[in-house]
C-alpha cells in the first residue's frame, strides 16, 4: 500500500532499523531467559511458543495438566498478554522496514504486498494464541462480544489507533431490536425468541459501533476503515473488495406457519371451550391448569435467565408483566380438589392487570412483541372467567 512506502521513506534510516531490532529482541531475550524456561521445566518440554511443527489437542492438553497455579499466573502474564504480543508488532517492523531497506538500496521496485507480510505473520500469531486451549472459553456476549465482533477487536488490539473505524455514512438510530428485526423478517419464529427472552435493554439507540455485531456491518465497517501514518494521513484500509460467496434468495416462509397466526388459533380454541362447556371445565379446569401452568413457567424461565446468567441483554424483561412467574404456582393450586379461597381474587387482579397491560402495550419501554397479543387476551378472558368461577358459591 502506498501508505506503507510514504511511512517508511520518511523513517527510511539505519538508526530506525537497528531500534527496532533491539527493542523485538530484547523482548524476546526476555522471554528466553525468564519466562519460558519456568514455564517448559513446569511442563517438561517445550512450551506451545516453541513447538514451530504444532501440536495436537491431546498434546496441549497434556501440557496444561501440567501447569500449576503459579506457572498459569505467568502464562497469561506477562507471557501472553504482553511480551507475546510486543514482540509479534516489533519484529513485524523491523521486516517490513528490512524489505523495504533491501528494497531502497537495490533500487527494487516497492512492493506493497510484500511490505505487509511481516504484519499478517504478525495477525496470525494472534489468532495462534487465541486459539490455544487456554483462551478458547470467553465471555460471549450476543451483541457486543460474538464471532463478529471478534474480528474488528482482534484489529484494534493489534493496530490500535492506526485503524480508524469511520461510521459517518451511516446515518440511521436503530437500536438492537431494530437491528436483528431487519434479518429475521422471513424467520418469525427465531424475531419471537430473541422479543421474548431478550429485555430492555436492546430497545435502547445503538452507536454504529455496535452495529459490527452483524457480519454485513462488520464488511460495510472494515470497507469504510482507514489506516492513519505517524504523520496523521489517512488511507483506505480496504484496497478492494472479492465477492466469494453469493447466497440464494431466503424462501418466502407458509403464511400459516407465523406465531400471530399460530396464538390465534389457540386464542379462538380457548373461546370455543370456554363457552361450549363451562361446567365441565368449572369441575376439571384442565384448560386453565395447562395455560397458566406453562405461561408460569415461561416466566419463571425469563426471570432466571434475567437474574442467574451474565448475559445484560436479559434483564429488564418486561414480557415478565404478561408470562408472570406466579401462574405456575395457581395452575397446580387448581388442580386440587380444594377450593382456596385466595384463588378468586388472585384471578381477578389478574385480569384487571392485563386489561391494563393490554391499554399500555404499545407505550411501555420496551417493545413487545406484538404476536403475543392473543395469547395475553386469551389470559385476561380466562382470568376473568375463573375469577366468575371460583367466585361462586357450590
Amino acid at each position: 500500500m502506498q501508505i506503507l512506502n510514504r511511512l517508511y521513506s520518511r523513517t527510511n534510516s539505519p538508526k530506525a532499523l537497528i531500534y527496532l531490532f533491539l527493542a523485538s529482541h530484547a523482548i524476546l531475550l526476555v522471554m528466553m531467559t525468564t519466562t519460558l524456561p519456568r514455564i517448559q521445566a513446569q511442563i517438561g518440554g517445550p512450551a506451545f511458543d516453541l513447538r514451530p511443527l504444532g501440536y495436537t489437542v491431546a498434546e496441549a492438553r497434556s501440557l496444561l495438566a501440567n501447569l500449576n497455579p503459579e506457572t498459569i499466573e505467568l502464562y497469561l502474564f506477562p507471557q501472553i498478554t504482553l511480551l507475546d504480543l510486543a514482540y509479534p508488532a516489533l519484529l513485524a517492523l523491523f521486516l517490513s522496514k528490512l524489505l523495504f531497506r533491501i528494497f531502497h538500496l537495490t533500487n527494487t521496485k516497492k512492493n506493497s504486498t510484500l511490505l505487509l507480510l511481516p504484519f499478517l505473520a504478525m495477525f496470525f500469531d494472534y489468532l495462534e494464541n487465541n486459539a490455544k486451549p487456554e483462551n478458547k472459553n470467553y465471555f460471549y456476549d450476543y451483541f457486543y462480544n460474538n464471532c463478529a465482533t471478534k474480528i474488528r477487536d482482534a484489529f484494534k488490539e493489534i493496530f490500535g489507533d492506526s485503524i480508524v473505524f469511520n461510521d459517518d455514512h451511516i446515518q440511521t438510530e436503530y437500536t438492537v431490536r431494530d437491528l436483528t428485526d431487519i434479518y429475521l423478517q422471513e424467520q418469525p419464529w427465531g424475531d419471537l425468541g430473541i422479543d421474548l427472552c431478550l429485555g430492555y435493554p436492546i430497545d435502547s439507540t445503538v452507536k454504529p459501533w455496535v452495529y459490527m455485531f452483524l457480519p454485513d456491518y462488520i464488511e460495510d465497517g472494515f470497507n469504510h476503515a482507514q489506516i492513519v501514518s505517524k504523520s496523521g494521513k489517512k488511507e483506505a484500509l480496504v484496497a478492494r473488495t472479492l465477492n466469494t460467496y453469493e447466497p440464494n434468495e431466503e424462501k418466502k416462509r407458509s403464511s400459516w406457519n407465523r406465531p400471530f397466526i399460530v396464538f390465534s388459533f389457540i386464542l379462538i380454541l380457548g373461546l370455543i371451550l370456554s363457552f361450549r362447556s363451562p361446567e365441565r371445565l368449572k369441575k376439571f379446569r384442565i384448560l386453565d391448569i395447562v395455560l397458566f401452568g406453562i405461561i408460569g413457567l415461561l416466566g419463571i424461565f425469563l426471570t432466571l435467565l434475567w437474574a442467574l446468567t451474565d448475559h445484560s441483554t436479559a434483564a429488564y424483561n418486561m414480557n415478565i408483566l404478561w408470562a408472570f412467574p406466579l401462574h405456575f404456582v395457581m395452575g397446580i393450586l387448581l388442580c386440587w380438589p380444594k377450593k382456596f379461597l385466595f384463588l378468586q381474587a388472585y384471578f381477578k387482579y389478574s385480569f384487571v392487570f392485563y386489561m391494563l397491560l393490554l391499554l399500555t402495550w404499545f407505550f411501555l419501554p420496551q417493545n413487545l412483541n406484538d404476536d403475543f397479543l392473543p395469547m395475553v387476551i386469551l389470559l385476561a378472558f380466562r382470568s376473568f372467567r375463573l375469577s366468575r368461577i371460583l367466585g361462586k358459591k357450590d
